[in-house]
């Protein structure tokens, strides 16, 4: 990818290795690797360099799309590539979440617009074709994500969660721990007098109750003692929400 970066090369094969190693860095939680990737991506497809965005292009691999009367002066015709459909509509639901991980919500507005321009255009081909894919479209999993993120659904977050598409499990990774705070809040001010610990780790998807018992610990939550020494198996929802404010 390095050699490729250095030498410049703008085809097909190239945006295949980044597409490749985006996939790789997700897969190893590297988002700063993966940033690098999507970001090289889309400036090889959107013509989004260091002079900014641009509308996405129609062009075939390696034709010249610059018109010659916005040509500037001393600045080399930029080359766009394309990418198959499913693969530019899975990329477009990876940006969309990378934009709400990191809680840009300036590109968060603006992935948003590109992902449903690129939804409308796949309504209007499956009409077209009168056939629908079962499997829900990376960018409309992304926007339904990024709803549930705006509005706080825990419980629609984490059914796209188990049903993601693709590799953007790995992105919403980065965004568990932000979610189950957010549940465990609504949930303790919701509830009263207790709640099971079951109830947290079965609603926030933990993998046992020892497990959601850490993530209770350094939430502050306050527990009901059981007899005998056993692990607590109950939240003293009221104590929790004053430990909490």
């Amino acid at each position: 990818r390095q050699d490729i970066t250095v030498q410049g090369i703008r085809n097909s094969f190239v945006l295949e290795v980044y597409e490749t190693h985006a996939r790789l860095a997700l897969e190893e939680g590297e988002l700063n690797e993966f940033n690098q990737c999507q970001t090289k991506i889309k400036e090889l497809t959107f013509g989004a360099g260091e002079g900014g965005d641009s509308a996405p292009s129609t062009a075939c691999d390696g034709i010249d799309v610059t018109p010659s009367k916005k040509k500037r002066k001393g600045r080399t015709q930029v080359k766009l590539l394309t990418q198959d459909e499913d693969v530019a509509d899975e990329f477009a639901g990876y940006r969309l979440l990378y934009a709400l991980v990191q809680k840009n919500w300036a590109d968060v507005t603006k992935e948003l617009s590109l992902a449903m321009a690129m939804m409308n255009a796949e309504d209007r081909r499956v009409e077209e074709e009168k056939e629908r894919d079962d499997r829900m479209s990376s960018c409309r999993h992304a926007m339904l994500v990024t709803k549930a993120v705006i509005h706080c659904d825990y419980h629609d977050f984490f059914v796209l969660y188990e049903n993601a598409p693709h590799m953007s499990c790995y992105l919403m990774d980065f965004l568990l721990r932000r979610i189950r705070c957010w549940a465990y809040e609504r949930v303790i001010s919701a509830f009263r007098p207790t709640i099971s610990v079951e109830y947290f780790r079965e609603t926030l998807r933990f993998r046992d109750l020892e497990e959601t018992r850490q993530f209770l610990k350094s939430s502050g939550a306050s527990f009901v003692k059981e007899s005998g020494g056993d692990p607590p198996f109950y939240v003293d929802c009221k104590e929790s929400k004053n430990l909490c404010s």
